[in-house]
């Protein structure tokens, strides 16, 4: 009767402990979801389940040899069974609050991953409620992406560094690659292009097939005028994704630099075929067509670039310039102001939009004999620079003198008032000099030769 009453206390303890078993199992499946806790999943949990094995093992020996041990024997074993219930459950609450916060990790990350893509790409620009949400939430390498978007690429550089040694010393070898990856974009930004090629390098060697890495470097060689080694780099990019844009336009930039100005074009004709609204694309394009003096074509492609990007203040401006070479100078004037327009304290739309209304005024001059007062209004608006401003000077006195208007003692005045200086790169007297060539041979042509010596004396190109 009493044996037949322990086997059954062994019986409810032997189902008891296999319940545990399974509870521990059914942990496991949810801490296997969270790979922070993964070690201590295979640490606890591999540990835990050897030892119930093993004393499941014992119950079955005790059983065998209950007979000859007696009741007293197995009373003894029931103590040590109730010991272990014990520290079993003990393990399964500890298991439990790891569960529990594995899953809490998860969520966390969950909330974070909506950020990733943003961190992820520099052309979105972060909200101050995303970089709250990283900097309270987000994980290691998001905080790490957070840094390199905020431009602190000194402090950036030791952290990937930490990172990756982290990552060898946990043999978590995922982490290995973007960890590489953002340290040699780190050292980019700072200048260091050997270290950053580096580290890229170290990208390929754990992932030969990272397109990315292939640009990067690519990128960086042209930064150290390498232009041969940068296109074999984003062809390696190209070969592995066909569809890579980037690539192909970064390449564009590379030929551009040696000069090859139409494998430039075909560059960016492919770029822009797998990407149609890439207005960077028909930007170098533009600049590309002007070094061959297609202008019109340039206009074509600066036109395109603002289409769809109506505040593309630089194709403005360089399309002013192409207008400007086709002595289109009133379009150029509108280019000019829509760049001004979008950016006001663009100084080199300002320095353009002056050159193109003297070469204007210089046209009406000969053709006309007279200025466009409108135009001479709208001049005086901006703020001109002081060299601008003694050219039209310049122009007015030849106006003055061809018109029989001009007083005495302008040289005087015009020397006080300008230190007698002309300085200006874009000035070419050959209009000029053409147009009184072309004067009768009388005082009038002499006093505007005069003037022209006088002038000319006075500049001085920078």
């Amino acid at each position: 009767m009493a044996n037949k009453k322990v086997s059954q206390q062994l019986l409810i303890l032997e189902h008891k402990l296999e319940r545990q078993s399974d509870t521990i199992k059914n942990i496991q499946e949810n801490v296997d979801n969270a790979s922070k806790y993964q070690d201590l999943r295979q640490d606890v949990l591999k540990s835990q389940e050897s030892t119930i094995n093993r004393w499941l093992s014992v119950i079955g020996i005790v059983l065998m040899v209950f007979g000859a041990y007696g009741f007293f024997v197995v009373k003894d074993k029931i103590k040590v069974f109730d010991k272990l219930v014990k520290e079993s459950e003990s393990v399964l609450a500890v298991t439990k609050t790891h569960s529990k916060n594995a899953k809490k990790y998860e969520e966390e990350a969950k909330v974070s991953a909506a950020t990733a893509k943003k961190l992820a790409n520099p052309e979105v620009k972060l909200t101050k409620k995303t970089e709250q949400e990283v900097k309270k939430s987000g994980t290691k390498l998001q905080k790490l992406m957070l840094k390199i978007r905020q431009e602190d690429y000194k402090t950036a550089i030791d952290l990937w560094k930490y990172f990756i040694g982290h990552a060898y010393y946990e043999n978590d070898k995922k982490y290995l690659s973007p960890g590489y990856f953002n340290l040699g974009y780190s050292y980019y930004k700072e200048g260091y292009y050997k270290k950053a090629i580096d580290a890229l390098k170290k990208v390929i060697e754990i992932k030969p097939d990272s397109p990315e890495a292939y640009n990067n470097i690519g990128t960086v060689y042209i930064e150290l005028k390498e232009y041969q080694e940068a296109i074999k780099a984003y062809e390696k990019a190209i070969e592995i994704k066909p569809d890579f844009h980037e690539a192909y336009y970064n390449m564009g930039g590379a030929y551009n630099k040696l000069k090859e100005y139409q494998k430039a074009i075909d560059a960016c004709k492919e770029a822009i075929k797998i990407k149609p609204d890439y207005h960077e694309a028909y930007y170098n394009k533009g600049t590309v067509y002007i070094k061959l003096k297609e202008y019109q074509k340039a206009i074509v492609a600066f036109k395109k670039a603002i289409k769809i990007k109506p505040d593309f203040y630089e194709a403005c401006t360089n399309m002013g310039g192409a207008y400007s070479k086709l002595k289109k100078y009133r379009k150029a004037i509108k280019a000019y102001e829509k760049a001004i327009k979008i950016k006001p304290g663009y100084y080199e739309a300002h320095y353009s939009m002056g050159l193109a209304y003297i070469k204007l005024f210089e046209l009406q001059l000969i053709q006309t004999q007279d200025f466009d007062q409108d135009l001479v209004q709208k001049f005086n608006m901006y703020d001109n620079a002081d060299t601008t401003t003694k050219i039209f000077k310049m122009l007015t006195i030849f106006k003055s003198i061809n018109n029989g208007t001009q007083v005495a003692g302008w040289q005087q005045a015009f020397s006080q008032k300008y230190q007698g200086v002309l300085e200006w790169n874009h000035w070419e007297w050959s209009n000029i000099e053409k147009w009184i060539n072309s004067k009768p041979n009388d005082e009038k042509k002499q006093a505007l030769q005069s003037a022209l010596e006088f002038f000319k004396a006075q500049y001085n190109p920078l």
